[in-house]
């Protein structure tokens, strides 16, 4: 073993924040120690016997597999072994990812040959003593129409909605009271918001729910037409707070207030919040209180900033804004208070007074973040039939199903992506909601899509994966002719040709029975690393952000859905040994999707979010025609690896952990990285670091391999010795490995990069700008300018 020294900062690597050691491991005999035939430990019998479980870790990253053997007495007494000796020995993969050889006290036994087995894994149970076992046994004979009657896949009552005309409820008052925990807003005299941030546990000086709060409210109506909170001390938050912005009617009434803080990570946009009329958003800084009133569209109304002149363990004191509407905001109307609104007054003339359109009208006088839907002058609609001819690769229909949880907004963001795709009609869209959602349902009835409503069941990611087995159980009963079906989460953003995409890889799903999936994700695809937007990849993995599966699969995949008190995510589960059964998912070079929203079920606004999920490829090309598909095909596939493995040249790893990475255009390269299974992937992770990609696991690989373009050359990285590939590699070639501490520096790196956001107050800046003055902020001058803060 040797040690490298620190890896610094050379050929586009962004630069080293840490010290890190960096081993090399020189394993020449241990490629063979995998490849050795095992005793046989099991064997049937009617002899006395013992009951095992062995457990081995999921290669791919799902839950731990576990076999129950029968082992005999009398073998055991042979060996030597006790129960608990045999059940805390190590069970390694083979190159297919299936439990291989299990080794105790020095012995290997060899589990490709036991007999009497079966495969299981055990999950944790939300009755917490004990664990639910997903047994193959146990799913014998089962089939679709063993759920017939199934009261979990009886959908909810369609919710009756109401679209009777508003009426004029004219706003003439704004009051709001902000805390530094806390903000009310008081419309003509009565409230209408109360927010409040809260205390995660003892001594936390950060609030949750905390940040500025966006209200908008409706002046003819004086209801509020959207209500919500945006972390903006939090990576991307800000790009939603903009997006939203961006999306409100003219005309609509704005309120932007602090809770706790919403000042670290508002910087990209604070030039965007002075071009709507902010006087104060260059200015505000760490807990000051600040309250901003506008028309969008129009002028500002109000705009208050009380300052923070201590520290960053301080708040600034609670600030009061009240509101007189000018007149001129509704001049020329003649209807009179609690009046119907008609389209004449408050929406679009245009639109006429057919039924559908009204119901448009009404829902966008009661909503915002829906401007295009809005639109009088092209309103967004979804097709309800294709046009005279077929679209270019268009193959057959393929259902769209797409699981919300209520995030409307996002949800039509989507609905937006899917209705500019050629090929897709209205017909083609199944909505399915967690619960009954008031506002999905109206969104709905007005673009003329279907929905479902689904009984919550669970908590938590299980909540999320029932809402799916509900949603793919309702889509093979809504569409008894579709042979495909696309999955999608109501916070995903799609590229032009997504549908294009599907429908041209949906012919793998037919022709090659190792397939299970297509994704529209590659979790290895970042601009310096994807170049191609017609190529396509096989990998063990799950499908993530839009994907595509078949009948056949539903099929075979629903029987085995684990129960709502079973604590599961549903990707890892389809990943998992007894559902993937060793089959694969094609992925594209070039993402087709991305997840479009700052949080999420398992997000947080944070520095890691932004890097592994935004800083993506995209492709916004509207039509490409994929590689040639029969080079996916798992015999061409593979003939393709081994060609590129055998010509492939190595690296120097002195030069990899120094960040000079010398690769020519064309060429292959591979890279052998420590992996004894996929529960051992901290090598990998540290390859993912170094070459500034996923860093998370080692998903998205194909026999433990992953493979991407750096520098146009093929960069091929061998999970050694777990991979079927682990053969090409020499005696003489060094395997790269990492130091176990290395996970710390990987946990540490969201952490890392937030400290280095400056955390300011106006203890440190004693001025405020205001044209060409300097205001000075000192407390027996603060009285002088009053007036500036009260603009």
């Amino acid at each position: 073993m040797r040690l490298i020294p620190t890896v610094s900062s050379t050929s586009g690597f962004r630069p080293c924040l840490r010290t890190f050691l960096l081993k090399l491991l020189l394993v020449a005999t241990m490629a063979g120690r995998h490849l050795a035939n095992g005793n046989i430990l099991f064997q049937p019998s009617n002899d006395p016997h013992t009951t095992l479980r062995l457990k081995m870790d999921d290669p791919r990253g799902g839950p731990p597999q576990t076999i129950v053997l029968q082992m005999q007495t009398d073998i055991m007494k042979k060996f030597g072994l006790t129960k608990e000796e045999l059940e805390n020995g190590i069970v390694e993969p083979d190159e297919d990812g299936q439990m291989g050889l299990l080794r105790v006290k020095g012995m290997s036994f060899d589990l490709h040959k036991t007999i009497e087995h079966r495969r299981a894994m055990f999950f944790h149970n939300d009755n917490a003593k004990s664990q639910f076992v997903l047994d193959e046994k146990g799913f014998l004979g089962l089939t679709l129409q063993s759920f017939e009657h199934d009261s979990t896949l009886v959908p909810e009552p369609p919710l009756t909605l109401d679209f009777s005309p508003l009426l004029v409820k004219r706003l003439r008052t704004l009051e709001i009271i902000i805390s530094s925990r806390s903000a009310t807003v008081i419309a003509n005299n009565e409230t209408v918001c109360h927010h409040e941030g809260h205390i995660r546990y003892e001594n936390d000086p950060w609030l949750e729910d905390a940040g500025l709060l966006l209200i908008t409210i409706n002046p003819w109506t004086s209801d509020v037409t959207l209500n919500q909170v945006f972390s903006t001390s939090d990576f991307g938050a800000h790009r939603d707070l903009r997006w939203t912005l961006e999306s409100i009617l003219p005309g609509r009434i704005i309120v932007l207030a602090s809770v706790h803080d919403g000042s670290l990570q508002l910087n990209p946009i604070r030039e965007y919040l002075g071009s709507l009329g902010s006087h104060w958003s260059s200015e505000y800084l760490f807990r000051d209180s600040w309250i901003w009133v506008f028309v969008k569209g129009g002028q500002t109304l109000g705009d208050v900033i009380i300052p923070n002149t201590q520290s960053m363990n301080f708040s600034a004191s609670p600030a009061r804004l009240w509101v007189e509407l000018p007149t001129n905001l509704s001049e020329g109307s003649k209807l009179k208070e609690g009046e119907p609104i008609t389209n004449e007054w408050e929406t679009c003339p245009g639109w006429g007074q057919l039924p559908e359109w009204q119901k448009r009208a009404i829902f966008c006088s009661s909503y915002d973040g829906f401007s295009s839907l809005c639109s009088c002058e092209d309103p967004f609609t979804i097709p309800v039939k294709y046009p005279n001819e077929k679209p270019m690769h268009w193959r057959e229909d393929i259902p769209i199903i797409i699981i919300t949880g209520g995030r409307t907004r996002y949800l039509y963001r989507l609905l937006e992506n899917i209705g500019q795709q050629d090929g897709v009609r209205r017909d083609l869209i199944l909505l399915v909601t967690d619960g009954a959602l008031k506002d999905v349902s109206f969104l709905a009835e007005v673009l003329g899509i279907q929905v479902m409503i689904h009984r919550p069941e669970g908590k938590g990611p299980a909540r999320v994966s029932r809402n799916l087995r509900f949603g793919l159980f309702s889509a093979l009963e809504r569409f008894p002719k579709a042979d495909k079906f696309i999955l999608l989460e109501d916070d995903l953003v799609l590229s032009p040709d997504f549908y294009s995409y599907m429908q041209q890889t949906s012919w793998l799903l037919e022709q090659d029975p190792t397939v299970y999936c297509v994704s529209a994700f590659n979790h290895l695809s970042y601009p310096h690393t994807s170049f191609d937007p017609t190529r396509l990849y096989r990998v063990h993995s799950y499908p993530a952000y839009g994907w595509m599966t078949s009948r056949a699969v539903l099929r075979d995949l629903l029987p085995k859905w684990l129960p709502s008190n079973v604590t599961h995510d549903w990707d890892h589960f389809m990943s998992s040994a007894i559902i993937r059964r060793d089959r694969e998912c094609v992925i594209p070079d070039i993402n087709r999707s991305y997840h479009g929203g700052a949080t999420g079920l398992h997000l947080s606004a944070s520095y890691a979010t932004e890097k592994d999920f935004l800083n993506r490829t995209f492709n916004l090309l509207p039509s490409v025609t994929l590689m040639n598909l029969t080079r996916i095909l798992l015999p061409e596939y593979e003939k393709e690896m081994e060609g590129l493995l055998k010509r492939a040249r190595t690296f120097d790893l002195d030069e990899i952990v120094e960040g000079r990475v010398n690769t020519e255009p064309g060429e292959v390269y591979a890279l052998f990285v420590y992996q004894e299974d996929i529960g051992k992937n901290l090598a990998f992770r540290a390859v993912g670091d170094i070459f500034e990609i996923w860093n998370r696991d080692a998903r998205d690989a194909h026999h433990f391999t992953w493979r991407f373009m750096y520098n146009n050359a093929t960069i091929l990285a061998v999970g050694f010795p777990a991979s079927k590939y682990s053969s090409h590699r020499k005696p003489e070639t060094e395997v790269f490995d990492v130091e176990k501490d290395y996970i710390h520096i990987l946990n540490m790196e969201d952490l890392h990069i937030r400290q280095q956001v400056p955390i300011k107050t106006h203890l440190q800046s004693p001025y405020f700008r205001m044209g060409d003055q300097n205001i000075s902020l000192a407390k027996n001058k603060l009285n002088d300018y009053k007036d500036l803060f009260l603009n």
